[in-house]
């Protein structure tokens, strides 16, 4: 870990910050990836978002931590457009790319980071289409425990870059520390973008001329998961249009519940349609789980508009 100082100069970036880029902001930024515990790898968890995107770039920049790795979850259930922008970044900045949890079943997996009976269609197949309450159940399947299994694998002293802001939601501002400091699956983490809104994030991205994301800039969402729990049926139009092979996937997966629902011990009907948004009384404690939401901003954003 380099011990160089940051400042802010706009001629050599890797000291400092595009100028349209809130000071405080990108001063807070600076603190936290210098305050970095020293660990022996490092890794950017990376959705696909700007969020993510942007925070991992801001450590590529900085002369403190190299990035040994971009970690990108595939839920089996995503935009396959965003997981394949993912890597093409990974590839044009010169960075080792890891694909979690992509169907085990997929051509070339050597590892089954995510178990059959934890795929999205067997997961759909037995309950239905999850609503706001099941989405606890959808991360830990698709995001938690594939990620997890495959951290223990790396066997390192690691060190976690996520793309958290404490200005998404009040959620966040209430759970995440504005040291930009937390410990996730056991590793620490760190979150450069703590203070950065998302107007500073365009900027920085616009400012330095980094590709957007195709779906982020068309769905505004991350697109690498579309389980449906915060989701409502107008999305489905969006997908169509942008979309239509996976818009097409989606009407097969419900066709498929609906088939199973047709059995003694299927799913209930009522949750047999993607975006359904149906809640049971005894879920909506699992709505305002916070650690849940530091790997589903999306689903966080729309939490916050089915609560507002």
């Amino acid at each position: 870990m380099s011990s160089t100082a940051a400042v802010s100069s706009t001629s050599d970036f890797r000291l400092g910050f595009p100028d349209d880029v809130d000071a405080e902001a990108a001063n807070t930024a600076r603190r936290v990836i210098k305050a970095a515990p020293e660990t022996d790898r490092v890794y950017a968890l990376v959705s696909g978002g700007h969020d993510s995107l942007t925070a991992m770039h801001v450590v590529y920049q900085s002369h403190y931590l190299d990035l040994d790795g971009i970690i990108h979850i595939n839920t089996g259930i995503g935009i396959p457009e965003t997981t394949a922008f993912v890597e093409e970044r990974a590839e044009a900045l010169d960075i080792p790319y890891y694909e979690v949890g992509a169907p085990c079943d997929d051509p070339g997996q050597e590892h089954e980071y995510r178990r059959p009976h934890e795929e999205y269609t067997t997961l759909i197949q037995r309950f239905g289409f999850p609503g706001p309450g099941a989405h606890k159940y959808m991360y830990w399947n698709l995001k938690e425990k594939p990620l997890s299994r495959f951290l223990k694998m790396l066997e390192d002293d690691l060190l976690l870059i996520s793309g958290v802001s404490r200005h998404e939601s009040q959620n966040r501002m209430e759970n995440v520390d504005a040291s930009g400091q937390q410990e996730f699956l056991g590793h620490p983490t760190i979150s450069p973008l703590v203070e950065f809104t998302p107007l500073d994030v365009r900027r920085y991205r616009r400012s330095l001329d980094l590709p957007m994301s195709p779906v982020k800039e068309t769905l505004e969402i991350s697109g690498e998961c579309l389980c449906g729990a915060f989701s409502k049926r107008k999305e489905l139009r969006m997908i169509r249009l942008f979309y239509p092979d996976v818009y097409r996937r989606i009407l097969c997966l419900e066709a498929t519940v609906g088939a199973f629902a047709a059995l003694d011990d299927g799913p209930d009907e009522a949750y047999n349609r993607w975006g359904h948004n149906r809640l049971k009384d005894h879920e909506r404690e699992a709505m305002d789980d916070p650690d849940q939401m530091l790997l589903c901003q999306s689903c966080e954003q729309r939490h916050q508009c089915n609560t507002s």
